[in-house]
């Protein structure tokens, strides 16, 4: 790294800007010669080229893409802050009760401790900020937080404590006390006792990771601070993501004894967590999600979550790559509204009709599922008109698919309560949402509605008060299919009141059976089917479960072995190619040619000849470039490893522009080697600080001039290339 310099002089004379000597650091700048079009021009693999767009598109995604997202974060975030609510309110209860007055019966006065624990560590510390918050709102509690980096012994421990409350004070005796003496604590708590009216100031101390800290540290702690317990009322918040037992197995018995502990967690399981956040996202007649999940997508959600991670970050950062994917393809620009980013319609129409937007065109109307050219969608107003009518009639389709949803749900769980037995009464929540979403659930709604066939006229009464009660809890909708089950089921609700012979209630249970399922195979439809789903729903296809559960490792070794393979997209070229890799490419071929050390001296020497043999250094005014450009793939490749044994392989014959470009080459690094010499040191120190912060190489000590290799296996057969 370049030392920093000091302010120039007037008297300093004016350096040369060229003269490498007079330079601490070299800047090498991206050599954009050969830099075409195509290549910017270049996509990722998977998502539609450009000419399929409209202009201002991608920007237009952009925008609805975080439009959407953020309502849908903050939808989840006002779930989570309701599922939390019940365990804040108990633990601000806990530690706002009044203990002034001792309990006779204990020998000592205990400290309360409330142990705040679950399985997610961001669940956790949300508790710990809405408690945080509540607890701020009262003047009365003085609120401090410890964390284990500030902890580290129990001197820090108590200046961390003592510090954050007594820093304002306005009493010098109180500041200039001891950092770690609770007896400045306790002065300036009842200068503040004085300025309360009721004398109920209390030290509220939210530990967090409280996993995280010493054990010796809080066994201290928690025994100085009993000490104090009569003239110091402390409450302690212990917030772990470990087990609630964590504490009596790692503190002593004497610190135990000092403490009220009291367990607090939530009552729904991570899994429960995630079958309401699903619920209330995505199946809420209340809410209306702008992106409408997919199949593939929920069950990448639902195995990672049951296998691997069931924390709400994982599923607030998988909703996040799901949209972004989502709004990669070009007709997600009507997913809000139809002006495809522009000011009004009328320039969203003169857009669409304009010369360069006939591939979005053409991929719109696919969509929209309309003749390749219609004559009655051919203006940009009758496009707007129909992406409209899309848009309400899958708004529509969605809303009815939740509703339906809901009352099937209460009809398989009625079911179940009553002793059916059916292998549908044993689906889940993720596999019915599964079913719902490929949209092949009316098979189950099938055979469900069968099973009402067999109620007795208890239980058919039961049911239909049940599902009345779901579908008055609907806003009313007038000629609705739910208004109009409503009055079907009230109508059948009064006629099995009267009935009293078997017969009647059979033929009472056969028209409940046949209202049901019409009901539900007219409202559990396809979403893939309807015109202009990829705009609001995401299908049957998802971000690559790379993005989610990455490999850096492979990754990163393809990635230095086969360039070419991975960037830049949109272009083929020879991966061997030695004269068109980067530095550090070419570095790391010399790396796996090494042994277990390596001599750093003839690792340069072998990277500067790569460089000068493959010509990478040409100069500006020259035109090697342009014949760069021009040449085939049969000059030289990169050098490859000889048999112990083997003659080395003649040179292989170049061509005029071979030869020429030579000539200038070597006409350049005669005329001045001293730069030349300096950039090819600056490079390769570059690239020996990017593997050697990748953890491809480690010092030793045994020789300041070599290496130690750290990577071994390295795939590096033709086939591996190809499968690349």
């Amino acid at each position: 790294m370049a030392r920093g310099r000091r302010a120039p002089r007037k008297s300093d004379p004016e350096p040369e800007p060229d003269t490498p000597q007079n330079e601490n650091c070299y800047i090498i700048p991206f050599n954009t010669s050969h830099a075409s079009r195509e290549d910017a021009a270049a996509v990722l693999p998977g998502h539609p080229s450009a000419e399929w767009d409209v202009d201002g598109g991608p920007a237009a995604r952009l925008e609805a893409c975080a439009a959407a997202l953020k309502k849908c974060l903050d939808r989840m975030q006002n779930v989570l802050a309701q599922l939390r609510a019940k365990t804040v309110d108990d633990i601000h209860g806990f530690v706002t009760t009044d203990r002034r007055t001792a309990n006779p019966l204990m020998p000592a006065l205990e400290t309360p401790a409330a142990v705040i624990s679950g399985s997610d560590p961001g669940l956790v510390m949300n508790i710990m900020d809405d408690l945080c918050e509540r607890l701020e709102e009262d003047d009365s509690n003085n609120v401090v937080h410890l964390h284990a980096s500030d902890c580290s012994n129990i001197a820090g421990t108590l200046k961390a404590l003592i510090g954050s409350l007594v820093k304002n004070s306005d009493e010098s005796a109180i500041r200039g006390g001891a950092s770690s003496d609770l007896s400045v604590l306790c002065a300036w708590l009842q200068s503040q006792n004085q300025s309360q009216e009721d004398g109920t100031v209390r030290v509220v101390v939210l530990f967090h990771d409280v996993e995280m800290f010493e054990p010796t540290v809080l066994g201290e702690l928690f025994g100085i601070c009993s000490l104090y317990a009569a003239n110091i009322p402390f409450v302690f918040c212990l917030g772990t993501s470990a087990r609630a037992d964590f504490l009596r197995a790692c503190l002593p018995r004497a610190a135990l004894t000092a403490l009220h502990i009291r367990k607090f967690a939530m009552a729904q399981t991570s899994t429960a967590v995630f079958e309401t956040l699903i619920r209330k996202l995505y199946f809420d007649p209340e809410f209306s999600p702008d992106v409408m999940l997919g199949p593939a997508a929920f069950e990448l959600l639902l195995d990672d979550t049951n296998r691997f991670n069931a924390s709400i970050e994982f599923l607030r950062s998988t909703l996040r790559l799901v949209h972004m994917h989502h709004f990669a393809e070009p007709v997600t620009s009507f997913c809000l509204d139809e002006l495809l980013g522009q000011t009004d319609r009328a320039h969203a129409e003169r857009l669409l009709e304009h010369g360069e937007s006939i591939g979005f065109r053409e991929r719109l109307l696919a969509a929209l599922d309309v003749p390749p050219t219609p004559n009655s969608i051919v203006s940009g107003a009758a496009l707007l008109d129909s992406v409209v009518s899309a848009r309400a009639n899958f708004a529509e389709k969605t809303m009815g698919l939740r509703i339906a949803f809901n009352l099937l749900e209460t009809l398989q769980k009625f079911l179940r309560e009553h002793q059916f037995r059916a292998a549908e009464l044993r689906y889940g929540f993720g596999h019915l949402v599964q079913l719902c979403l490929e949209g092949t659930l009316d098979e189950t709604a099938k055979e469900l509605c069968t099973l009402v066939l067999k109620l007795s006229a208890e239980q058919l009464q039961a049911l239909l008060k049940l599902l009345y009660a779901e579908l008055r809890k609907l806003p009313p909708q007038n000629g609705s299919a739910e208004q109009q089950l409503r009055t079907r089921i009230l109508q059948e609700k009064e006629s099995v009141g009267e009935t009293t012979s078997i017969d009647d209630v059979r033929q009472a249970a056969d028209g409940v059976s046949r209202l049901l399922h019409e009901y539900f195979s007219e409202r559990l439809v396809k979403l893939h089917e309807l015109p202009l789903c990829n705009a609001w729903y995401t299908g049957h296809t998802t971000c690559s479960p790379e993005l989610l559960n990455a490999n850096p490792r492979a990754s990163t070794l393809a990635s230095l072995t086969f360039p070419y393979a991975v960037a830049p997209p949109g272009e083929e070229r020879e991966p061997q190619q030695q004269e068109q890799m980067s530095d550090t490419s070419v570095l790391f071929k010399r790396y796996l040619d090494s042994g277990k050390l390596i001599n750093i001296h003839d690792w340069y020497r072998a990277f500067a000849f790569n460089l000068h043999k493959g010509e990478r250094r040409v100069p500006a005014d020259t035109d090697a470039d342009e014949d760069d450009e021009d040449e085939d793939s049969d000059g030289p490749s990169s050098p490859k490893r000889r048999k112990r044994g083997s003659r080395a392989s003649k040179s292989p014959s170049k061509s005029p522009k071979k030869r020429k470009k030579d000539a200038s080459v070597a006409k350049w690094t005669e005329e001045d080697p001293a730069e030349w010499e300096a950039e090819t040191k600056a490079r390769f120190l570059r690239s020996y600080h990017e593997l050697e912060y990748l953890g491809f190489i480690r010092h030793t000590r045994r020789k300041v001039e070599h290496v130690q290799r750290t990577v071994f296996d390295v795939p590096l057969d033709d086939e591996d290339d190809e499968q690349l």
